[in-house]
C-alpha cells in the first residue's frame, strides 16, 4: 500500500523571523501555573492577535479567556487561540471524556466481584460444614 504523505518545504526568511522574535518579545506571558489538569497564565498582547500555545489539540482541552469559554482551533500541530488587545488571564483545562463514567463502571463491577466472591466462600464453607456433618451420622 501507499501511504498518502503531506509535506512542505519552505525558505527561512530571517527579517520574518527577526520581526516575529521581536514581537514575541514583546508579548510575554506571566504568573504560569502548571496544574495535574490544566494551565494558567497572564498574557498581555499589544494588539488584535492569535495566541499559539505548542499542546496539541487532542478534543480534551477546553480553552477560557477572562473566565470565559473560547474555541481554539489546530494549528502547525498546536493549538490557537483569538485574543483581542489588552491584558488577559489564559487557562486550558484537560479532561479526560467519560473518565467519571468509567470510575463509576469500575467501582460498581468491583463491589459485584467481592459480593460474588463472598457468596461463592460462604457457599463452600457451607457444603463442607453439610457433608462434615452427614460424615458424622
Amino acid at each position: 500500500k501507499e501511504a498518502n504523505i503531506t509535506f512542505g518545504i519552505a525558505v527561512l526568511n530571517q527579517d520574518a523571523l527577526d520581526n516575529l522574535y521581536a514581537k514575541l518579545s514583546k508579548e510575554q506571558s506571566s504568573n504560569e501555573v502548571l496544574n495535574k489538569s490544566s494551565i494558567e497564565f497572564d498574557f498581555n498582547n499589544e494588539s488584535d492577535s492569535t495566541l499559539y500555545i505548542g499542546l496539541p489539540n487532542l478534543g480534551a482541552l477546553t480553552s477560557y479567556v477572562d473566565g470565559q469559554e473560547v474555541s481554539h482551533t489546530t494549528t502547525a500541530g498546536g493549538m490557537s487561540i483569538k485574543l483581542p488587545a489588552g491584558k488577559h488571564h489564559i487557562e486550558i483545562k484537560y479532561h479526560i471524556e467519560g473518565l467519571t463514567k468509567g470510575i463509576i463502571i469500575t467501582s460498581i463491577t468491583i463491589v459485584i466481584l467481592i459480593v460474588y466472591n463472598v457468596v461463592i466462600i460462604s457457599s463452600r464453607k457451607r457444603k463442607k460444614k453439610e457433608e462434615t456433618n452427614d460424615t458424622k451420622k
